[in-house]
């Protein structure tokens, strides 16, 4: 018995040991994309350089950001924010109104959709903080998470909180359960214990893709790779350029003098060197990689690019206007991606306003958002770009199809204007055209000015 119990007891500890570990790992990367995608990788590139050579600390650590480029071409969920209404009383509305405005929705959800592409998995923590709701958005490398039968059923979340100056000791961690709220500290000591008042682990999981058997994704390892190559590149490069960037000169076939070993050689206009028999002088030209090296980063990016889905023109290094349906036009695998990410946050919409109304009504019990209330959220498609005139003559054949109103027209013209002040406005266009009716108007022909003196075929011949 004494065997099989210290047997468990080993068994345990290399179980937790390599938990531990990959944890760590896992805990690295997210650090790693994080820094790649925010400009903050010199100290990656200095590590590059120490481990390659020796006089490392006189190279320019040198980087373009290629991490952030293409994550944000991928994320297109939220190119213009969701529209969100609810069905339900006014107050539901009010409140929702409230917290869509508090919660900065618009802003935290595009970031969501940008860092879930980067980091493969993020937690969404919807919290009463100075009497208004907020959100925040949790990154891996500061939490861990047991889940049950399915990723999706969080059993238990621990939100680390370091400390900004780096000291170990100030570390504290945030550890919720369906039943308790646990504040510890650093070696693990309770500092604060109460009842969870929301009666579940008050978190949404976001995923870059519906995931199988584990909760955390990799997320963009592979543009961190690219980005690591790029940056060596052109770290590479850059201190070979200073090296190169003037001509050598020198002189071979003549053995130096005893003068020219005590004090060197000077030249420069004015002066006269004189040459042995068989002896040459001449400067050698620099021959720095530089076509090569940029061929090499295009060919990664391109390469980056494609394997994720988007076009290599996507990241063209000449400067251009992409609009988000030029990114999509011709593109069916990015349009797949785009369908299954819009029926992913579709559900996390849904799940994040559900745990806004228990958070909310656990701190408003005189004002509660009601259990009939429904989010209803309309995602942007892009369309696809027209000329005034094709804009026109399609509008034109809807309003005679009975489709379309002047009021959806002018809601297009200008989305700012909801439905009743479109009507307004546009009651308010038709009153001054009848006010302005009986006035001479010249056909849509003779519009423009002419020179004086100029008739045109409508104005009839002179008298």
């Amino acid at each position: 018995m004494l065997f099989q119990s210290q047997a468990e007891q080993l068994i345990t500890r290399a179980l937790k040991a390599a938990v531990d570990q990959a944890d760590r790992q896992r805990k690295e990367q997210a650090q790693k994309q994080l820094a790649f995608y925010e400009n903050e990788f010199e100290s990656y590139i200095r590590d590059y350089l120490n481990k390659n050579y020796i006089n490392a600390q006189a190279r320019t650590a040198l980087g373009v950001n290629v991490v952030r480029k293409i994550v944000r071409n991928l994320a297109m969920v939220y190119n213009k924010d969701a529209k969100r209404s609810i069905e339900g009383s006014e107050a539901d509305q009010a409140i929702f109104a409230e917290i869509e405005t508090s919660a900065s929705l618009a802003v935290a959800m595009k970031q969501v959709n940008r860092l879930s592409k980067l980091l493969g998995t993020l937690l969404l923590r919807p919290v009463w903080r100075g009497e208004k709701m907020e959100l925040d958005v949790l990154t891996p490398d500061i939490l861990d998470v047991v889940w049950g039968d399915t990723p999706s059923d969080l059993l238990e979340v621990i939100v680390t909180r370091n400390d900004p100056d780096g000291q170990a000791s100030a570390v504290t961690f945030s550890r919720w359960t369906a039943e308790t709220f646990q504040r510890l500290d650093y070696r693990g000591q309770i500092l604060e214990e109460y009842p969870n008042p929301y009666g579940r682990p008050p978190f949404i999981p976001v995923w870059a893709e519906p995931p199988l058997d584990n909760f955390w994704l990799p997320g963009a390892n592979d543009l961190v790779m690219v980005q690591e190559a790029i940056n060596a590149i052109l770290t590479d490069l850059l201190f070979t350029l200073r090296l190169q960037s003037c001509s050598i000169f020198y002189i071979k076939g003549s053995p130096p003098g005893e003068r020219m070993e005590r004090d060197g050689l000077t030249i420069g206009p004015g002066k006269v060197i004189f040459l042995p028999e068989k002896a040459d002088i001449g400067f050698a030209s620099p021959n720095a990689p530089i076509d090569e090296a940029l061929t090499a980063i295009e060919t990664l990016m391109r390469q980056a690019a494609v394997t994720n889905g988007l076009s290599a023109s996507s990241v063209n290094l000449k400067p251009s206007e992409e609009s988000g349906r030029a990114k999509l036009v011709g593109n069916a695998e990015l349009e797949e991606m785009r369908a299954d990410d819009l029926a992913l946050f579709a559900k996390y919409e849904d799940q994040l306003f559900d745990l806004f109304r228990t958070v909310w009504n656990a701190h408003n019990p005189t004002r509660i958002l009601s259990p009939a209330a429904v989010l209803w959220c309309e995602f942007y498609h892009p369309e696809p770009s027209q000329t005034p005139f094709e804009k026109t003559r399609n509008w034109r054949e809807l309003l005679d199809m009975g489709i379309m109103s002047k009021v959806d027209i002018l809601m297009a013209l200008n989305p700012d204007l909801d439905r009743e002040q479109a009507v307004s406005q546009l009651q308010q266009t038709q009153e001054e055209i009848k006010l302005f009716s009986d006035e001479p108007v010249l056909p849509p022909s003779l519009s423009y000015f002419r020179p004086s003196g100029v008739k045109g075929v409508a104005d009839g011949p002179e008298e």
